[in-house]
């Protein structure tokens, strides 16, 4: 999938980024206060980003968006199936922007990921992760409705799955919600 959109929120597909945004995205990664939640916190040189990218357009497997909110970059936003033949089960992980932490912008972005998931890609199951130490990220997959599992794929990492009937929970729930949230970020 190269874009979509719902409300204030688009996603562009990596694989159709220009330099300038790439470079934008590998800046994020790198700077001290999103790579400190990521699964992986080594620095990214530029040549390692660049072929990163390269691979995705050959993968039918992993999809890699940059986020925007009314049109101004917010985040990345990830979705990797696992390897079997139904496609309907995946990982999914997110970041934003250094200068949108903390701002609410997080929920909705999450909200219309996971919305595109289930309603685009018809998932059927979907997976995350996050380090034990990124509280207002675990309060998010609470608040989404993910379920925490029992086994921790590491010493610092918490995984959530959420299910397809979960996710039309979700929907309902999220619809007044997702109207003050936009009142109060215009």
């Amino acid at each position: 999938m190269e874009y979509y959109s719902r409300g204030n929120i688009k996603y562009v597909n990596f694989t159709s980024l220009e330099r300038e945004d790439l470079l934008t995205i590998l800046d994020w990664r790198n700077r001290e206060e999103v790579r400190s939640m990521m699964r992986s916190n080594t620095i990214i040189n530029e040549k390692t980003h660049f072929n990163f990218v390269e691979k995705l357009k050959q993968s039918d497997t992993s999809y890699y968006w940059l986020v925007t909110r009314k049109d101004r970059p917010c985040g990345v936003v990830y979705l990797q199936f696992e390897l079997d033949q139904q496609r309907d089960k995946a990982e999914w992980g997110y970041y934003l922007s250094p200068s949108f932490i903390g701002t609410g912008v997080g929920l909705e972005v999450g909200f219309e990921a996971i919305h595109m998931f289930f309603q685009e890609f018809k998932l059927k199951e979907l997976r995350g992760y996050v380090k034990k130490q990124n509280q207002q990220n675990l309060q998010l997959q609470h608040l989404f409705g993910f379920r925490q599992e029992e086994r921790v794929s590491s010493d610092d990492l918490i995984g959530f799955v959420m299910f397809e009937g979960d996710y039309g929970n979700l929907e309902n729930e999220f619809k007044s919600f997702r109207r003050k949230l936009i009142r109060n970020t215009k």
